[in-house]
């Protein structure tokens, strides 16, 4: 699968992130902008310094917050 055409996504409830970022690195590296959604406090600070150091050129937003509660922005 050619994932080179991805410019942004969002992820749901990515605790720390190791995961997500390692798959952009490795699979979507053209990845502009992400943003997340993770309702826990520790893992969204986590996952805002994990960003920080592993995607910098990443547009990233982390919102605190459930599934059921985001509101898109």
């Amino acid at each position: 699968m050619k994932l080179d055409g991805v410019r942004s996504c969002v992820v749901f409830g990515p605790g720390e992130g190791r995961y997500e970022v390692w798959f952009i690195e490795h699979c979507a590296g053209n990845t502009a902008r992400l943003t997340a959604v993770e309702p826990d406090h520790e893992s969204a600070d986590r996952l805002r310094t994990r960003l920080g150091q592993r995607l910098p050129a990443v547009d990233s937003r982390v919102v605190e917050t459930d599934i059921q509660s985001w509101t898109g922005h």
